[in-house]
């Protein structure tokens, strides 16, 4: 047999095994179920997500799952029970008990949970897809759980049981609806084989989790990257993973582009990249990867995009894994191919480091329809999301990668509270880029300025400016523009600003990024604005039928609005992005008269929210306040 076809097959019974290899090494290692008094809560409606795709996680039973932050979620997969060839069900995890307080925390947010059941072997697979309790026995046990759906992880499928497969699945599929469960399913990256009919699957599931990992296994010949951006063809990689997808299903809008948390530590013949291996690796969870790295030297791979460490101990010895800035490379992959979402193997193995959710925040942050709190007067106390952090957050802002942040009361410039920014390396070599920040629908063309007050006193060498990152629909960066950069040390309070900006064609949404290169210690913001210029009077006009002739224009105290304007109506704002007045949308908005008196004299904007029914992103409207 040719090296090559051996390395082919390897990755035809292999690759897709990264579940099926976990699970496998801890069986016998079940860790304490978080405390949890009562029944778990009901479902609540989900309408205020935050973020743009649908997230996925795998929760194992033998991992803490303390620090899930379930706003950045939407459905987790509780691994696992086992699907037995006669199709009884072996439950050595103890669900749903084991699970109870995260169903709990979940169901309050709003968060989808499904019973993962597996099934593993060609050969146990194909007894338990004829077994007449197989169905039957699932359905009972999901029902009884309170969960909301089930997911089969059924990995090493013969490809003579293809269409026995499918029709399992059409089945269960039909089972769960008559219930109101959701059908969801695991499926490997390359189907070589051609064992799962992809296509049929995604029609009939409500979802298929992409497992676009292990593309280097534990007893892979060679060390690389688990989930290669490109290169290692005869071991594949995600490209060749999407493509598969794109080709057999013709879109991948049911699909979840599932990552890893983890990586693998082999013996090696040396430490150079593609050495080969001298016995099977271990797994290395994210939440020690980064010191790992840092002690024996972070190392980079561009062919891969995917970072790596090597050191020798009696012998070399090789991890590679995933980080925050590979991730967010591999989320621009969701994007650009319109992916249902992403989701990880597994929740819990970052344990208590914030990056990973951090670069899921930057990645699939929903803009806001305007600029908020830049005062940072409006804070909240966020337990359900997160747990095991109980203080407050500021409304509309979020922390970056290596950012962290607290309310300040002592020091402020105005009101009662500003936000003190701490850059925080996370284990890493000083300096790090530390941001702060809140992203905005933007009109192409409009005219703007961002500007901020800051007090710099850490005695650090910290050097702090404001950024402004355009971005087109898929979340790229098209162009950027950036304030001056305050470098010395001051008690007094510095305004920084990038001065007008125009949001150039393309754009639909700005990230504002509150922006230090530290070295610790903190900074403090306030009174920030992102808006109109002061003093620009120009109309932005993208209403159709609305032209400069036909500005609205408010007399005395009444505002007097065209018809065709009435579904618009958001919020009338000052020109440096004050909101000063909510509009009500509706039909009175046509003709209806608002208390302005306390209002200056002076050129207001009206935000509106789209251009019509097909509208994409707010329309900024000139509105004139005449003398009384």
């Amino acid at each position: 047999m040719s090296r090559h076809l051996w390395l082919l097959l390897l990755v035809v019974t292999v690759a897709s095994a990264g579940n099926l290899a976990e699970a496998e090494a801890h069986r016998a290692q079940p860790v304490a179920p978080l405390p949890f008094a009562g029944r778990p809560a009901a479902l609540a409606p989900r309408t205020d997500s935050t973020i743009t795709r649908s997230v996925y996680g795998y929760s194992p039973y033998w991992v803490d799952q303390r620090w899930l932050h379930y706003d950045l979620l939407d459905r987790i997969g509780l691994f696992d029970v086992t699907l037995n060839p006669d199709g009884s069900i072996s439950n050595l995890s103890n669900f749903p008990q084991h699970w109870a307080a995260v169903i709990d925390r979940a169901h309050r947010n709003g968060v989808r949970v499904e019973m993962v059941a597996t099934c593993f072997d060609w050969a146990n697979i194909h007894g338990a897809i004829r077994a007449p309790a197989s169905i039957p026995n699932l359905i009972a046990l999901a029902c009884s759980s309170g969960v909301d759906g089930i997911n089969l992880d059924f990995e090493g499928l013969w490809y003579g049981d293809r269409d026995t497969f499918t029709f399992f699945v059409q089945r269960m599929s039909a089972a769960c609806r008559a219930v109101g469960l959701d059908l969801t399913l695991a499926t490997p990256p390359l189907n070589q084989e051609n064992a799962y009919d992809l296509a049929a699957l995604a029609d009939t599931a409500d979802g298929l989790f992409l497992m676009g990992y292990d593309f280097h296994w534990r007893g892979c010949p060679e060390a690389g990257p688990v989930d290669p951006l490109s290169g290692w063809t005869f071991y594949g990689n995600l490209p060749m993973a999407i493509n598969h997808y794109l080709v057999r299903i013709g879109n991948v809008r049911k699909v979840w582009f599932g990552l890893p948390y983890y990586g693998y530590q082999w013996p090696t013949y040396a430490d150079t990249v593609r050495s080969r291996t001298t016995g099977p690796g271990e797994a290395v969870y994210y939440r020690d990867a980064p010191g790992l790295a840092a002690q024996h030297g972070y190392r980079w791979n561009g062919e891969g995009q995917s970072p790596w460490y090597a050191f020798n101990s009696g012998g070399w010895r090789q991890c590679w894994f995933d980080d925050d800035t590979s991730l967010l490379l591999r989320y621009r992959e969701v994007h650009e191919h319109d992916f249902l979402g992403t989701g990880m193997w597994a929740l819990g193995y970052d344990g208590a480091r914030p990056e990973l959710w951090a670069a899921q925040r930057e990645a699939f942050n929903r803009p806001l329809a305007a600029f908020s709190n830049g005062g940072f007067e409006l804070w909240r106390l966020d337990t359900l999301a997160v747990p095991s952090d109980t203080s407050p957050n500021p409304v509309g802002w979020y922390e970056g990668r290596k950012a962290r942040f607290r309310r300040e009361t002592g020091t402020v410039r105005s009101g009662s509270s500003a936000l003190r920014h701490f850059p925080d390396s996370l284990g890493y070599a000083w300096p790090v880029v530390s941001r702060v920040f809140q992203d905005v629908h933007v009109v192409p063309g409009a005219d703007y300025e961002y500007r901020a007050w800051v007090q710099k006193t850490d005695g650090r060498g910290n050097r702090v400016r404001l950024l402004v990152e355009w971005r087109d629909a898929q979340y790229e960066v098209i162009d950027s523009a950036s304030s001056s950069v305050l470098a010395r040390d001051t008690a007094a309070w510095v305004e920084l600003s990038t001065g007008p900006l125009t949001a150039p064609t393309g754009v639909r949404s700005a990230r504002l990024h509150l922006w230090v290169l530290g070295f610790g210690g903190s900074v403090l913001w306030d009174d920030v604005s992102f808006g109109l210029p002061t003093g620009v009077h120009h109309n932005v006009t993208a209403l159709p039928g609305l032209g400069t002739a036909s500005v609205p224009t408010i007399v005395r105290s009444s505002l007097n609005l065209p018809a065709s304007l009435s579904t618009h109506c958001s919020s009338l704002m000052t020109s440096d992005g004050r909101r000063v007045l909510d509009l009500v949308p509706g039909p009175c908005c046509g003709s209806s008269s608002y208390g302005l008196r306390h209002l200056a004299p002076g050129v207001y904007f009206v935000l509106l929210p789209a251009a019509g029914a097909g509208g994409t992103g707010p329309r900024v409207v000139k509105v004139v306040l005449a003398q009384p």
